[in-house]
């Protein structure tokens, strides 16, 4: 599957969220295996295809012990560890561990990728093993070269919608307003609430442009409120609150904290796994 959309739309949150129903499912069916990637614009160590390669090998390996005389076999390809693994012995191990159990692959933002071209031929070359039981979710931007790649490969092509994108944002941005604490000072300063608070709604929601990035704006209000309690921002002007209509057109990129993580103790076999990571930087999407 392939869901594309613009930046903060909201398809790291999906896919964290795949993930996390995958990893829960696996913990009740442990023949399964999941593992994970997300690429990152703002991280190099995030952006290769080959680290991508060594993350999904090690964390398959981490969740079935049947899948460590894998790794021993590609420590002894590589001479014990006096070198790195080639693509071609990755793509080797990697097939043998997905033939071996079901497993599910999330591969997040495939456009921050620096080697984007050799990432689509490397799923190009995953797709052609036609492993009935490797299951994939892909993510990216709607960008022409990955759509012409994706479009052979995947079954299911899903654009997230804006409009029904800007209608969930509506809800929650509704919802903030009604419950959070925050803003109970200027329910009960504000001399026309309910049509400031309409007003606050429509313009996140039309500034977002279809981006889950609201909660910045959000914190922003949240000063507001704190003055209009402590007097310091009159309630009596009308639409006090829309000073900010100087917003900017859209609010930026987000940075997501939905990124799900692995811990390199769940390994059987460290020795083996951490090999293949010996000639590169820590590797993204871990932490020890």
């Amino acid at each position: 599957m392939w869901l594309h959309g613009i930046p903060g739309c909201g398809k790291t949150v999906l896919s964290a969220a795949v993930v996390q129903d995958v990893l829960e499912d696996c913990t009740i069916d442990s023949v399964k295996a999941v593992a994970y990637f997300y690429f990152d614009f703002n991280d190099v160590h995030k952006q290769s295809s080959e680290l991508m390669m060594k993350s999904l090998i090690f964390q398959i390996a981490g969740k079935n012990p049947d899948c460590l005389p894998m790794l021993d076999s590609l420590w002894a390809q590589c001479d014990d560890g006096t070198r790195g693994p080639s693509l071609r012995e990755l793509y080797r191990t990697l097939r043998q561990m997905i033939e071996s159990q079901p497993t599910y692959i999330v591969l997040d933002a495939l456009d921050e990728c620096q080697d984007k071209d050799r990432l689509l031929t490397i799923l190009e070359k995953i797709s052609e093993w036609k492993c009935n039981n490797l299951h994939t979710l892909f993510t990216s931007r709607n960008e022409q070269d990955i759509e012409d790649s994706l479009e052979d490969l995947v079954e299911n092509i899903i654009p997230i919608n804006r409009g029904k994108v800007d209608r969930d944002i509506g809800h929650y941005i509704r919802y903030r307003l009604t419950m959070d604490r925050a803003f109970k000072s200027l329910k009960k300063n504000c001399e026309d609430w309910k049509g400031e608070q309409k007003a606050i709604e429509e313009k996140l929601r039309k500034g977002s442009q279809g981006m889950h990035v609201v909660n910045v704006n959000l914190g922003e209000f949240k000063l507001m409120s704190l003055q209009v309690s402590m007097g310091c921002m009159s309630t009596r002007r009308p639409k006090a609150m829309l000073q900010y209509d100087n917003a900017p057109q859209h609010f930026g990129r987000p940075t997501s904290n939905a990124k799900c993580y692995i811990r390199t103790n769940s390994v059987q076999h460290p020795r083996r796994a951490c090999h293949i990571y010996a000639t590169d930087p820590p590797v993204a999407g871990f932490r020890t």
